[in-house]
């Protein structure tokens, strides 16, 4: 870009940085959504799950519903932790920018 924030540029560069936040927000409750879903769907907190490997039967706790979102939804997993990172760091610049 070459140029710097400052000269006749702030409210570009807020809208910038609004757009990027209404973004990462919106990817942040999609992806909250679809865990929401896939949790009440399937009722996940009660049910219990088998160690492939042991046959051992495992309650279900926060760890091991977490270990089923990276096995099932892998890529909504990244793509919200990413967001929500992305979120915090917009934001920050956001607040540094109108000050």
């Amino acid at each position: 870009m070459n140029n710097t924030v400052g000269y006749r540029n702030y409210r570009w560069f807020l809208a910038y940085l609004v757009c990027n936040s209404v973004l990462m927000i919106y990817g942040v409750v999609a992806g909250a959504t679809i865990f929401m879903t896939e949790i009440t769907e399937k009722q996940l907190f009660e049910a219990t799950f088998v160690n492939a490997v042991t046959n051992e039967r495992i309650p279900a706790s926060n760890t091991i519903i977490l270990n089923y979102f990276m096995h099932h939804f892998l890529e909504i997993v990244f793509v919200t932790i990413l967001c929500a990172v992305s979120e915090f760091i917009v934001h920050f610049y956001a607040l540094r920018a109108m000050q």
